[in-house]
């Protein structure tokens, strides 16, 4: 528990840093937000005044950013400024979708990227093994949109089998997840092997063959363990790089979520919405390293010693 605290105060300096740094950089972009609020009517002095006193734009950067800080600890995101919407009810009706999407991707790349690292790592050099080195590279090399692209064409035009827009079922999910995950999947392939052959040169395998166990119970007691345990931290990286990688994909497959949201709002520069999702995202990354930190002490006796 004192170890939990530790990382949890110790976020808190990170996410102040990047509520910092968002908050800046938005307000020092060349242009006024209230023009862009008022885009589409008849714009005037007076009526610029007054949105600059409703949204708080009047106020020094100082006491905005007072304000916004205030705000931020209440779960108060502000309202859009071509909305006029809580940003915070917006983010609730676009977070399933999105939290939908990463589940599916993050399942194709276990799926696929454990077995294929175990293939590779066991029996290094063999044609499995370059079979698996091979198509990783390709995997780590395609970018999402383009395979995202491929997918459409093959599967949803060609074939017909899957949608491609909208998120009506759980064929819809398909494809998407498939575009994001497969990427992923090839670096847990590489890490895993990685992993595997160092792990298997090591006294204590050697040992265990000695004593005449099987090469499935070495693997799965001995090898395996200690080669996600090792590649943990960066399968955890790589399920907050998703949300990154969601937004492209959710802009091509056409599904509303955050992804598709922060897209929007950075076009029509509604800085408000912008700031909530890119604070919400660094708050996942921090969570997810918190937990990865705790399932690599939970797996490693060699980390719990430290804590």
């Amino acid at each position: 528990m004192r170890y939990v605290v530790g990382r949890v105060l110790s976020a808190i300096p990170v996410l102040l840093g990047v509520a910092i740094i968002v908050f800046l950089i938005l307000r020092l972009i060349p242009g006024d937000p209230a023009t862009l609020i008022l885009q589409g009517t008849e714009i005037t002095p007076d009526r610029l005044a007054q949105v600059r006193a409703q949204f708080g734009l009047d106020q020094p950067l100082p006491a905005q950013f007072v304000v916004f800080i205030g705000n931020i600890v209440r779960g108060d995101f502000g309202y859009s400024y071509l909305t006029s919407s809580p940003v915070s009810s917006e983010l609730a009706q676009r977070i399933p979708s999105s939290l939908g999407l990463a589940s599916g991707a993050l399942i194709v790349a276990l799926a696929v990227g454990i077995p294929a690292g175990i293939l590779a790592g066991v029996r290094p050099n063999s044609f499995i093994d370059r079979v698996m080195t091979g198509v990783s590279v390709l995997g780590i090399a395609i970018p999402y949109f383009w395979l995202a692209l491929l997918l459409i064409s093959v599967f949803a035009v060609n074939l017909r089998w899957f949608p491609a827009l909208g998120v009506n079922g759980i064929n819809a999910l398909v494809l998407p997840s498939i575009a994001l995950g497969l990427g992923y999947a090839a670096i847990i392939t590489r890490l895993l092997r990685s992993s595997l052959i160092t792990i298997y040169q090591q006294p204590y395998i050697l040992v265990a063959r000695a004593k005449g166990l099987s090469e499935s119970r070495i693997l799965f007691r001995h090898a395996l363990r200690n080669g996600i345990s090792s590649s943990i931290t960066m399968i955890g990286l790589q399920i907050g790089n998703m949300l990154a990688g969601a937004v492209a994909i959710e802009v091509v497959f056409g599904r509303p979520g955050i992804g598709y949201y922060l897209v929007d709002s950075v076009n029509k520069r509604d800085i408000p919405a912008i700031q909530a999702i890119v604070l919400l995202i660094a708050v996942l990354y921090v969570v997810i390293n918190i937990i990865v930190d705790i399932l690599q002490g939970i797996l490693d006796p060699k980390v719990r010693k430290d804590w």
